[in-house]
């Protein structure tokens, strides 16, 4: 690949920069983080990703896959995205392969409790310095077999590497589930650059041939330099975070009666970013929810509006 075709990735929030080890040692020395906290964030920093094993109890992660279970019930409530990229809603216990519901948690409070739990804003805060906004959530049934990628890629928010995700197993997940593999340090490496210099994948604008150079590249560049991915074998109420620049894949899956049952959220500042639908859907408005915001591009939340059904189904 020409040189010129990667950048380096921009230091947008302070884990990012040169000095956020002593900026860690700091707020350790003055109480503002535990020691706990302090290991999080040199791990967050160094390898892109931190793993809260366990955050959720049992107990919780069946009352979510029993409430997945009725959402044909209901189903004008709910929309599925489908592998060719229609959207429609769910018609049974078990949405398709390939399928993700999208955003979740604005009709599930226990999926809102999910990926605003105490834990993951409290790191996400210290990483912003102000509350996090969750403005998108995925629910995957089956294991994605997603290609190698960066979030940033795909998701687009201002400014971009503000971006963060947590991803929450909602089962045991098995091998040959399509489990999560990634590359631990890979958010530091330079980033693939597309027409102009952007960071995002556009599929009118690149195409899919720019696309399957993207995926080379960042293939080629761990097998050099990262070496074999690490897989996350989750058990059920597992969460890591990751970095918006960390590289990861869905694996294949080779025992397909197998579910993989996962909550995503994806996460930028409350305050000082907008997620790129602001832009566009003029119903897109934040709600306050334990300690942090969320909302969406598929639902009118904006004050006194009560309405449970999408009205954006593009």
């Amino acid at each position: 690949m020409d040189v010129a075709a990667i950048g380096n990735p921009p230091a947008q929030m302070w884990i990012d920069r040169d000095d956020a080890p002593a900026c860690i040692e700091r707020w350790l020395q003055d109480g503002v983080v535990s020691d706990e906290e302090a290991a999080r964030l040199r791990q967050f920093r160094e390898d892109g990703f931190i793993i809260l094993p366990g955050l959720f109890d049992a107990e919780t992660v069946a009352a979510v896959c029993d409430e997945l279970q009725r959402l044909y019930l209901e189903p004008d409530k709910y929309l599925l995205r489908m592998r060719k990229g229609n959207i429609r809603h769910p018609d049974g216990p078990f949405n398709p392969p390939k399928s993700r519901l999208l955003d979740y948690y604005v009709n599930s409070e226990r999926a809102r409790d999910m990926v605003l739990a105490e834990p993951i804003t409290r790191f996400l805060q210290l990483l912003y310095r102000e509350p996090p906004l969750a403005f998108q959530s995925l629910l995957f049934t089956w294991g994605t077999e997603h290609s190698i990628h960066a979030d940033n890629t795909y998701i687009v928010c201002d400014p971009p590497c503000t971006l963060m995700a947590s991803w929450i197993a909602l089962e045991d997940i098995e091998p040959g589930t399509g489990e999560l593999a990634y590359y631990p340090g890979s958010h530091r490496h330079p980033l693939y650059l597309f027409k102009d210099g952007r960071i995002e994948w556009r599929h009118q604008e690149d195409g899919k041939p720019v696309h399957v150079d993207y995926t080379r590249f960042l293939q080629e560049r761990a097998d050099r330099i990262d070496g074999p991915p690490r897989l996350f074998h989750a058990r059920a109420g597992d969460v890591i975070i990751w970095h918006a620049n960390l590289v990861h894949y869905g694996t294949a899956v080779t025992r397909p009666e197998h579910t993989r049952r996962s909550l995503l959220a994806h996460y930028c500042p409350a305050d000082t970013a907008r997620p790129n639908y602001f832009r566009f859907f003029d119903r897109a408005c934040r709600r306050p929810w334990r300690d942090g915001y969320y909302s969406s591009r598929r639902y009118d939340l904006r004050p006194g509006i009560e309405n449970p059904y999408p009205v954006y189904l593009k």
